[in-house]
């Protein structure tokens, strides 16, 4: 007898033999026996983890000891068959993904303990997703029997996060200090600029109206100007050199996200 034919034969007779023990079971046992029977029945459809959670129901010991035994039977059989998977996902550089997605025909399940996962036999399609990564899908045809059947995935690993080094680089570009100083140098150049042109142009004036002859105090304001000019430029230069000088050497960590 082929093997399809000996799977119906067995099917048959099993629900056969649960049928006249249905017609002699009291009310109590009809739970027990209507799980055993749809149980068989997901089991002939290739359903082993439905088949299997009928088993367990109908092997307890609240039910008859005859449907104990064969539900415990069929349980074994059931284990035996039952494909199982292990899922692991990798990064591009061999480290492991502890916190990895993972949906299996569409259906989230737990991954993170690393245990075998009971599927039924066929074609199944398992996604690995994580936040910042490209999700991988494999798919898988578990036979019955196939124990343990590893299905992994290799994730590209995402680049740093750029969000505390872009701080960093923004705080380190402009420190107070710095703008500050800076600020003070532009405008103490201005206003120095505008004292030296100011004296430079009142000397020369008095040169062309006066000459030799020109009152002192009068050359004198003129040359203070100048002198105003000279320190407020070089003090402008002091300012923009140390504003300079921190910009470079402000630290990285000292940002807002380290306060």
């Amino acid at each position: 007898m082929s093997s399809p034919k000996r799977t119906a034969a067995v099917f048959a007779l099993a629900l056969g033999v649960l049928g006249e023990r249905a017609a002699r079971a009291s009310p109590r046992s009809d739970t027990c026996i209507a799980a055993a029977e749809t149980a068989q029945l997901a089991r002939y459809h290739g359903q082993l983890r439905a088949a299997h959670e009928g088993f367990v129901s109908c092997a307890r010991p609240g039910c008859p000891s005859t449907i104990q035994t064969d539900c415990a039977r069929w349980l074994s059989e059931v284990e035996a068959s039952l494909p199982t998977i292990v899922l692991a996902a990798r990064w591009s550089d061999g480290t492991d993904v502890v916190d990895a997605r993972v949906s299996i025909d569409g259906a989230v399940v737990d991954a993170a303990d690393g245990r075998a996962i009971p599927l039924d036999p066929g074609e199944h399609t398992v996604l690995f997703a994580r936040e910042g990564a490209r999700s991988v899908s494999v798919t898988v045809l578990l036979r019955e029997g196939e124990k343990n059947r590893a299905v992994e995935a290799t994730l590209e690993k995402p680049p740093p996060s750029s969000s505390g080094a872009g701080a960093g680089k923004r705080a380190r570009e402009l420190p107070l200090p710095s703008i500050l100083l800076g600020t003070l140098a532009v405008i103490g150049a201005g206003v120095g600029t505008g004292f030296y042109l100011s004296g430079r142009g009142g000397l020369d004036d008095l040169r062309g109206t006066c000459g030799n002859a020109c009152r002192p105090d009068d050359v004198d304001d003129e040359r203070r100007k100048l002198l105003v000019g000279d320190v407020a430029v070089a003090i402008s230069a002091v300012a923009l050199g140390v504003a300079a000088y921190l910009f470079f050497t402000a630290r990285p960590d000292r940002t807002p996200e380290h306060r």
